[in-house]
């Protein structure tokens, strides 16, 4: 069995760093509670200068789906954590969660974040195939032209996105009438919603078919932004933020986009405007007075500063875990991964609401007796199922995304447009998986598949009808 030497060296520098920070963080002796908040967040800006190091030296992706798993880890959960040390004044958005518990209790949940997010990370570089192995794959389709392409990205789009469309502006006008709308609207079911979530995959699939025309293939690129950005007028922003990541992950690959002055730029103008409006949805949230013109005022108003409210708004996942802490076992005993087993069960059709248990026991925050519409977090999920052990599961974690990104880039570096649309679904739902549940996970790969395969086949018999009668 021959031996990595490369990643035997990766393993030991990183058990290295995890005992040295684990020791400071558990044994400085008389340190307030400050004072090691703000050493864990050193050390969590340190962390994250490394993980990007080692993506680098290792010739992993920055633009990658694995990268952005990573960097969304650290915001979401260490985001209030950096806020807490550094910016002692600042006015938070609902509540300074790192406050709201003992601090021994608050402590063991923090460590714990970051312990998972670097194991996370360990086993997403270990799971890199070597070159050699990554140019011995094989494409599981034939490579389609670009017409059938187009038919199959047409028809997509025909269906979903006037679905999606009609949800949206549901959506909005109940923001605008009533309240702030967190994840579904009434009167469409599990199954309308989830067909106009495929919309994604459309706009995925058109990239890929105009890929040879650049201008066209921006003019896609802009529709979809623009129509993702709408979706988050609805309040909710996880659908709407990673799609866009989703489509910016595809076209800079695609693309083969340089990295020069200009698209630097553009890049980084964009990232401004999507931080500051995604912050802002937080004025719909809170006063109900859905309103175009006050909310551009609130995103732009100097005052504002749009990197806190960042750091607030998505760092308070953190208390997600916090709270699992503090409730598991305690009130609710561990779930022993059965959340992972039954999410496989909501791949079905919920008759008669017969699945609505399984939901309420995966999406577990519900049955906490503090409930502040956090969402989830994966972190907290590992806790509430395995406590402890779950540094032995977050390592499979590692791997199943770093295996993800390792096959999203090579279709996107072979152009394989079918093999990335099945995938996409995945890709979607190990971003929101950050900030959610696994029970979307399974429904979503598998009717994503479905979706696309039927398309496929349709769009191959309609291919060779044609070419017969040629």
């Amino acid at each position: 069995m021959k031996i990595n030497i490369q990643k035997l060296k990766v393993s030991i520098i990183y058990i290295v760093i995890f005992l040295c920070y684990n020791l400071v963080l558990h044994f400085v002796p008389n340190t307030s509670f400050e004072t090691w908040v703000k050493t864990l967040a050193v050390f969590s800006i340190f962390l994250f200068w490394t993980d990007t190091l080692f993506f680098v030296l290792l010739r992993k992706k920055i633009v990658s789906v694995a990268y952005i798993f990573v960097a969304l880890s650290f915001l979401f959960h260490m985001g209030q954590v950096i806020l807490h040390a550094f910016f002692k004044d600042y006015n938070y958005i609902v509540t300074d969660f790192l406050k709201m518990y003992p601090e021994e209790l608050t402590k063991s949940a923090l460590l714990f974040s970051i312990n998972i997010i670097q194991i996370v990370v360990l086993f997403i570089l270990l799971s890199t195939d070597s070159r050699k192995k990554r140019e011995k794959r094989q494409p599981r389709f034939h490579k389609i032209n670009n017409e059938q392409l187009k038919l199959i990205g047409w028809i997509m789009c025909i269906i979903t996105i006037p679905m999606k469309f009609i949800y949206i502006k549901t959506a909005i006008n109940i923001v605008r009438d009533d309240t702030y709308v967190s994840s579904t609207v009434p009167g469409f079911s599990g199954v309308y919603i989830q067909i106009s979530n495929f919309c994604i995959i459309a706009f995925v699939v058109m990239l890929f078919a105009y890929s040879y025309n650049k201008v066209k293939q921006k003019i896609i690129l802009c529709i979809g932004l623009l129509f993702f950005l709408w979706s988050m007028l609805s309040g909710g922003r996880m659908y709407g933020v990673t799609s866009i990541l989703i489509l910016l992950l595809c076209y800079v690959h695609l693309s083969s986009t340089k990295v020069r002055f200009n698209s630097v730029t553009i890049i980084v103008a964009f990232g401004i405007l999507l931080l500051q409006i995604i912050t802002s949805i937080t004025y719909i949230r809170t006063t109900h007075n859905f309103n175009i013109t006050s909310l551009v005022h609130y995103a732009f108003n100097p005052s504002n500063n749009f990197f806190l409210k960042v750091l607030d708004e998505f760092g308070g996942t953190q208390g997600t875990v916090i709270f699992t802490f503090d409730e598991v076992p305690r009130y609710l005993n561990f779930h022993k991964g059965k959340s992972y087993i039954k999410a496989w069960l909501l791949v079905g059709f919920n008759i008669n609401g017969m699945l609505n248990q399984v939901s309420r026991e995966i999406a577990y925050t519900m049955l906490l007796s503090k409930k502040f519409n956090l969402g989830g977090s994966y972190i907290g999920e590992l806790y509430y199922n395995f406590g402890h052990f779950s540094y032995i599961f977050a390592a499979f974690i590692g791997v199943v995304i770093g295996k993800l990104s390792e096959i999203s880039e090579y279709c996107l570096e072979k152009g394989l447009a079918i093999e990335f649309a099945l995938i996409v679904m995945p890709i979607y739902s190990s971003i929101s998986w950050i900030r959610g549940y696994f029970d979307s996970f399974p429904r979503a790969f598998v009717w994503g598949a479905i979706f696309v395969l039927c398309l496929y086949l349709i769009s191959s018999k309609l291919n060779m009808k044609v070419k017969c009668k040629i």
